[in-house]
Parts: C-alpha cells; structure tokens; sequence
C-alpha cells in the first residue's frame, strides 16, 4: 500500500498576495494594545517624583515660550515679507507711472510736430524749401534726443519729408501709419523691429491736418529706438540700488499686448523680443486679466533662478488709446528675503535661548522645592531597611515641617516598639530558660538564686530580691541577685508597716506595680522614709 501523502495543489496551500496583504492590515488585538499601554504605563510608573515633576515644571514653563516665540516668528515673517512685497509694488507703479509719463510725452510730442506750420498751413509750405523743413526736423531730433527719426508721409504712404537716415519707399503696409489713417488721431504703437534699422523702436504717428481744408494732408511718424528708452529705465534702477546701502537690484522688464518683452535689464538685453511665458510662464498667464499690482515668486526658466515679481499694467494716458503694456519689477528670492531668514533664525535662536534658561530655572526651582519631599522619601527608605537612627533636619512650621516630624515621630516610635519586642522576646526566653532549670533542680535555694539572677539580666536593673512573709507579716530576702558594689540584703528581714497596714491586700489579689521614681508615683511618706 502506498502511504506517502501527496501535498495539495497549490492553489489551496498557499494564500494569495491579496491575502497576504489583508493578513498584513489585520488592526492590533485588544491584547495587543493592552500591552502597548501597559510598557508606556510601568515607563511612566519607573519615573520618579522629581523627574516627573522636573518634566512638568519645564513643559509647562518651556511650551508658552516656544508658542509664543513659535507665533512671534510667524507674524514677523509675514510682517517682513508684507514690507518687502509693498516695497517692490511700489516700485512697480513707479515704473509704469514712469513709462506712462514717457508715452504721454511721445504722444504729445507727435501732437507737436503734426502742428507744425511746415506741415499744415498751406502758406508756410509753399514758402519753406524742402532742405529747410528738413533742417527744422533735424533740429528737432537734436533738442528732443529720445528720437532717432522724424518722417512725414502723404496718404499713399510716401515719404515726403523725412531726417537723416535709411528711408523707407512705401509706409502703407505698415500697421501705425494704417492706424492714424483709419482714426485720423494720434497713435502708438507696440515696439517692434524697424524696417530701416533693424532694432525694436517704439513709433508714434498722428495725422497732419490742413488749417485751411481741415482734411487730413499726411502722416506725421516718430522713432525711438527701444534701447534708448531701456537704458533710460534700467538707468533709474541703477541709480537706487547704488544710492541705498545694501538694497537688493531690482531688475525692470515691460511687456507689450503681444505678450513679447520690450524692455529688459543691461545684462539681459537677449530677452527683448522673446514670448514672456518662454520666461516666467506663471506671469504671462496672469497678465491678460491683471487690473492692479499682484506678485508672486516665480522661476525664471532661462536663468534657472527664483524671483519675488511685481507687475501691474501701464495705465491710460490721457486722450489716447489705452496700450496694453505690463510692467515688472524682479528681485532674486534669496537675497531679499536673507534679511527675513536671519531674523527668523535670531528670533528662532532667542526663543530657544530664553526656553532654555527658563527650563534651568524651573528645574532648580522644582528641585529646590522637592528636597525635603526627597529627603522624607529617602529618610522612609532608610527607615524600612532597618536604619532606625535615621532622622530628619526639621525646619519651618509648613506641612513639609510637619511631615519631617512626623518621620521623626515615626522613627522614635518604631525604635521604641522595637526595643520593647526585643525585651519581651528576651524575658520570654528567660523565663523558658529559667523554667528548664528549675524542672532539672529541686533545691529551693538553687532555684531563686537562678530565678533572681535572669530576671535582673532581662530587666536591667541593678538589684533584683526575693522575699517571703513571715507571720507577722514582715519580710526576709530569701534570694537576691545585685550589681558588685552594692550593699547586699540577703537574708535580711524587712519589717514594712505602711506596706502590711496599706497595700498588703492589694498583692495577696495579684497586683503588680512597677515604679520608675519613688518621689512622683503617689507613695506615702511613710513608705518613702522607710525605703
């Protein structure tokens, strides 16, 4: 017969992964968390008195302190952030209140130059040469330096009149000389590259408009050259974080309604022209719906580097169309908030500081005020591992005072039962021993003199007498037991009136008396004189 049991299959051995793992999610037992409770109940059990009281003084002086320092640090690091953000807004509308101002002036200007009598009185034209108007533009550009060039064109985008430099045969195409035409008012017009130039410039035009006719005659256009107006933004900022010691450098950047970068610093000129989201991707979404001054903290993707960005739109200059410029002020994140972080850390330092000390000092105080708790404590100790003579320093009237001379009390008391036992446990043992040695001697004699003499060891005592009555009821020392040097009373007879006539009855009832002193337990003077 084949006894050898084949396994099961496998399916029914072992337990799947998913059991596997409900196994492993199985909550602790009752049993479990009892034990838990019980290792962290007998770790605070195994603490004594003064360490629990030591935690709890500093716990309860140590975590007012973090909390408040903990909330100090708080309020001083949204504080300090707040100034900072507010700072940088300022700047921020600054700079747009700046570029407006710039734009304003450029909008005026070009208001200027389309009222020249050059260009729209009839008279004035025709008596003024073609050189002379154009030395009158070139003169202009040299009192006005913010313009490289100053063209006028008829209305079939010819250039008519025009200052030094490249010129170009045909304006129609072109988006701000279409705009003045369509509006027949002042424009300007987003940066953008220069046909003549090459460079980013900023144009402005404005019809020019017969005094005689009130028709529009030609377009009247400025250039200036967007570098010129970077370099005299980036110039202003300069100019502050050089006049204020330690100031972070803020960085300035303007953003047309392309979403492309117009103005940039000196020492990133490369990003004039590129997408602002290609830069700071958070910015460029949020721009087309800012209203007012917001910031954020940002990275820039080309530099690798986090900045706290301001930005606001460039508001509506007067009698113009609203140009959907933004403007941005950047400072690096590091440097302007090491000023917060140090604080943060003086402050976190201070905190710690100040926990500490006030940790030491209400560990001495603890320490100080459960000294006569320990040496009561220690003084219970002594005295439960026999060490009797053990006694406390009593000082005050507090109920520490009070305990202390209770342990006293306590400790006296005990050595005084103690003594009484061991007393009691001696004569007992004398008496059992006097009792075996009276059964082995029949001698009366031999047997108070043995009785006499154990009683006087147990009792410490420096005499101890028998005596028997006579008849007439006086007294002879039949056995006596007394310390060398003492008068001995044996065989003497004691005739004791006041005892036969007062006290005889009381012991033939079986009293016992022991007196400790003669002169205060209430004897006659007859029985005095008599001892």
């Amino acid at each position: 017969m084949n006894t050898k049991f084949e396994p099961e299959s496998s399916v029914e051995q072992a337990p799947n992964q998913q059991d596997t793992n409900a196994i492993s999610e199985i909550p602790p037992t009752p049993l479990k968390r009892n034990l838990l409770q019980n290792k962290r109940f007998k770790f605070r059990r195994g603490l004594s008195l003064k360490t629990k009281a030591t935690l709890l003084a500093v716990a309860l002086s140590v975590l007012p302190i973090i909390s408040i320092g903990a909330i100090a640090t708080y309020l001083t690091t949204e504080k300090i952030t707040e100034n900072l953000q507010q700072q940088q807004k300022a700047r921020v509308i600054t700079l747009s209140n700046q570029i407006n101002q710039f734009l304003t002036q450029q909008y005026r200007d070009i208001q200027t130059l389309s009222q020249l009598s050059i260009l729209n009185n009839p008279t004035t034209i025709a008596a003024t040469s073609d050189k002379a108007k154009q030395a009158i533009l070139e003169q202009y550009i040299k009192d006005n330096p913010v313009y490289d060039s100053i063209a006028v064109i008829d209305l079939d985008g010819k250039v008519l009149l025009q200052s030094t430099g490249a010129v170009i045969a045909n304006y129609n195409q072109i988006n701000y000389f279409q705009d003045a035409l369509r509006t027949n008012r002042p424009v300007i017009a987003p940066p953008r590259k220069s046909l003549a130039t090459g460079e980013y410039s900023i144009f402005v035009a404005a019809p020019v408009i017969n005094t005689r006719t009130g028709k529009t005659i030609a377009i009247v256009r400025s250039r200036t050259p967007l570098k010129y107006f970077n370099n005299i933004i980036q110039s202003e900022a300069q100019k502050l974080n050089q006049s204020i010691k330690g100031y972070v450098p803020e960085k300035y950047f303007a953003v047309s309604d392309l979403g492309k970068i117009v103005v940039a610093p000196t020492d990133h000129v490369d990003y004039i022209g590129k997408d602002i989201n290609k830069i700071f991707p958070l910015v460029a979404e949020r721009l087309p719906t800012v209203t007012s001054v917001d910031t954020v903290v940002e990275k820039d993707l080309s530099e690798k580097k986090w900045y706290l960005i301001s930005y606001t739109p460039v508001g509506k200059f007067t009698e113009a169309s609203q140009l959907k410029w933004n403007v941005l002020v950047t400072q690096d994140e590091d440097a302007i908030f090491a000023t917060r972080d140090i604080s943060i850390v003086t402050l976190g330092l201070a905190t710690g500081a100040i926990a500490l000390g006030v940790a030491a000092i209400a560990a001495w105080c603890v320490n100080r005020a459960l000294r006569p708790v320990m040496a009561a404590s220690s003084a219970v100790r002594q005295l439960g591992d026999g060490q009797l003579d053990t006694r406390l320093t009593v000082k005050g009237s507090d109920e520490l005072a009070v305990l202390g001379a209770n342990i006293n009390g306590m400790a006296e008391q005990l050595q005084s039962l103690l003594k009484k036992q061991a007393s009691a446990t001696e004569a007992a043992q004398t008496f059992t021993d006097i009792t075996l040695r009276i059964r082995r001697s029949l001698n009366i004699d031999d047997i108070l003199k043995t009785a006499v003499r154990e009683v006087r060891k147990v009792m410490h005592t420096e005499r101890v007498v028998i005596y028997s009555f006579n008849p007439d009821l006086s007294g002879t020392v039949v056995a006596e037991s007394v310390v060398p040097g003492w008068t001995q009373a044996l065989k003497s007879t004691i005739d004791d009136p006041c005892f036969k006539d007062q006290h005889i009855k009381n012991y033939k009832n079986g009293r016992v008396r022991g007196i400790n002193d003669i002169y205060h337990a209430g004897l006659t003077e007859c029985h005095i004189n008599r001892n």
